[in-house]
């Protein structure tokens, strides 16, 4: 792992970068009065909201509320991760990045950028070999007849880097493996497959096929897809993982489609590589394609980051349905408002490459507007025929966990009301069921269950007495028989019994992503936590910014504290936080991030007086336990005072 990256070099980078060129360099800006203004590339809007400030060296948008300063436009706009930021802003400026840990692991960082460097290069010059062999080998017509036997023109194959390996168990080898390091490299990259290990002594893993090039978000290649022109198996055969390549976060075209529109509006999500290249020969540049396996929840997560509506487009058999299933499951998560996903099924032994082949253009687009909405498509898998109640109560329970997961409010209540109307159940109960029940608060209210009079014991017969801030009876009463009934009269019930760990989540990453933006906030923070889930990798972190800002002695900048935690385990957590501004405006976060403060504080207080409760209803409370359940309980009361 590389050294740190010193706070101070990167307030220095950010400070020296010229915002208005960064930015004016990848979008179009246009002066304004002291700031630019310009089309927000974060999405989709017809008249400028997006600001450029020259003097503040920060960027707003009015429209989506996107924010931040060279840095995190980086990190957003051109998908770099942190360091890549860095070293991007610093090569702009013609330094170089210094490193405060050690020699050996600056050596070690900089073994593997070299590494992963010679890795790129090679697959690049092997993508080169492919394409050159599909113009000039003289095996090549086989190749070409079968592509154009697909439809495909010269025009899209060169635009998708489309190439050819002929019949042969040395072609790739003899040509870029000569030498055993770059024999070793291409090994690692899955190009070669070794013989016998240790031997040094290799084969090409692709043989007679048509290559299809994958690329990164930045269009380097990262891996191949080969589909056979014989007999044999498998029919289409991908690059193996490898330290460039990872199938769960690579989608196939998704570089091509945000070439043609860095924010499109809509993504279509298919099976097939030639799914995805038939379609942008009719003019559709929005379709991709996962790489032969399920799709994955990274899947999701990087196509919403590029549009805010996705479209999956399956086969009607029982696979598609099956994974139409699996995405749907996935997409519920990441539906906030303003995002939506559709589900288009063709018909059997249809697929797109089909349809929009036979029918041109026009004949998918009447395809594509057949589409299913996620209400649509999700009453439709779980809705039978039977109308009797025992049907509509199945309907209610299988539903009513799946939009439970909806994180976006609007559309949550919407799917709650059209699944009240079909099941004829009142909207509240079926809110009751998707959010933790409030548990009833027995404060002020008397009790149902007669108390015996209770007696207090002469004080130097009790070994603990409460403090005088605390006005409880003696706890000692607590062992009798009648513990059931004092506790109900004396004990209120906490309103977060077991909150859903997601809920929690996202308030935690609130709680990190307003400190990040804010971390002059820290100073304005009223509650301390008193105990986070360290367990949890969202509260763990969120303890980790509170304290490391809190220790400071000076004041700390995003850029500091994102430099600081580079190197920390679940960095990704503050880069995630960093990917959207937060919900509110400036003047409220204060309050808002103590709001969340002491919500979290409620949770952990919750936890602890139900263990103390528990253990007192069962007689296994020791004194200090007992004590600590009258001070947890008043703390718990005293939260947001």
């Amino acid at each position: 792992m590389a050294g740190r990256i010193p706070d101070l070099f990167i307030d220095d980078v950010v400070a020296k970068t010229d915002l208005v060129e960064l930015i004016g360099n990848r979008i179009k800006l246009k002066k304004s009065g002291s700031n630019h203004m310009g089309l927000c590339p974060f999405h989709n809007e017809k008249s400028p909201s997006f600001s450029v400030s020259d003097s503040k060296q920060l960027y707003h948008c009015f429209g989506c509320g996107a924010s931040g300063n060279a840095l995190t436009f980086l990190i957003e706009h051109d998908r770099l991760d942190f360091v890549e930021a860095i070293e991007t802003l610093a090569s702009s400026l013609g330094i170089e990045v210094p490193r405060e840990e050690n020699h050996q692991h600056k050596e070690e960082y900089q073994q593997k950028k070299q590494e992963e460097q010679k890795l790129f290069e090679l697959m690049e010059k092997a993508s080169h070999f492919f394409q050159q062999q599909l113009r000039h080998h003289p095996s090549k017509d086989k190749a070409v007849q079968y592509l154009k036997g697909r439809g495909m023109t010269g025009h899209t194959a060169k635009a998708f880097g489309i190439g050819y390996i002929p019949v042969g168990w040395d072609n790739l080898l003899k040509t870029l493996g000569t030498d055993s390091e770059s024999r070793q490299l291409l090994h690692k990259v899955g190009m070669l497959i070794e013989k016998e290990q240790g031997k040094d002594q290799y084969y090409d893993r692709f043989r007679d096929r048509i290559m299809f090039p994958i690329l990164d978000t930045r269009g380097r290649t990262v891996a191949f897809g080969g589909r056979v022109l014989g007999d044999d198996k498998p029919k289409y055969l991908n690059s193996p993982e490898t330290p460039i390549f990872h199938k769960s976060n690579i989608l196939y075209g998704l570089y091509q489609a945000r070439k043609a529109n860095r924010h499109p509006a809509q993504l279509i999500v298919v099976e097939g590589y030639m799914d995805v290249i038939a379609l942008a020969q009719y003019g559709f540049n929005n379709a991709v394609a996962s790489l032969g396996t399920a799709l994955t929840e990274e899947h999701v997560k990087l196509l919403f980051k590029q549009t805010s509506q996705l479209v999956f487009c399956f086969d009607g058999d029982t696979a598609g349905q099956k994974a139409a299933k699996k995405a749907l499951e996935l997409s519920l998560s990441q539906l906030i408002d303003g995002r939506e996903v559709k589900f288009l099924f063709l018909d059997e032994g249809e697929d797109p490459d089909t349809v929009v082949s036979k029918g041109g253009k026009e004949a998918f687009e009447t395809t594509l507007n057949q589409a299913l909405t996620i209400d649509q498509y999700l009453f439709s898998l779980y809705e039978s025929a039977n109308a009797s109640l025992e049907g509509k109560a199945k309907l209610a329970k299988e539903l009513t966990p799946l939009i439970q997961q909806v994180p976006g409010e609007f559309l949550r209540n919407l799917l709650t009301k059209e699944l009240a109307r079909k099941t004829g159940l009142n909207e509240d109960t079926l809110l009751k069921q998707q959010k933790p029940e409030k548990a009833r608060a027995f404060s002020g209210q008397k009790s149902q269950t007669p108390n015996r009079e209770r007696t207090s014991k002469p004080q130097s017969e009790s070994t603990f007495t409460p403090p005088s801030s605390y006005d409880y009876p003696d706890y000692q009463d607590i062992s009798s028989q009648d513990s059931g009934p004092y506790l109900e009269h004396y004990y209120e019930e906490p309103a977060f019994v077991e909150p859903a760990k997601q809920e929690s989540n996202k308030l935690t990453l609130e709680a990190i992503r307003i400190l990040l933006h804010q971390p002059t906030l820290i100073s304005e923070l009223s509650k301390e936590l008193l105990k986070l889930d360290t367990d949890n990798i969202y509260e763990a972190k969120l303890l980790a910014v509170i304290n490391h800002l809190k220790s400071s002695s000076e004041t700390k900048s995003t850029a500091q504290l994102l430099g600081y935690f580079q190197d920390v385990e679940h960095f990704d957590i503050l880069q995630q936080a960093m990917s959207t501004p937060p919900l509110l405006d400036e003047i409220h976060l204060s309050g808002q991030l103590n709001d969340i403060i002491n919500h979290l504080n409620k949770i952990q207080l919750d936890k602890q007086i139900l263990e103390l409760k528990e253990k007192i209803t069962n007689k296994t409370a020791t004194e200090d336990e007992k004590r600590l359940f009258f001070q947890r309980q008043q703390e718990r009361k005293n939260i947001g005072k």
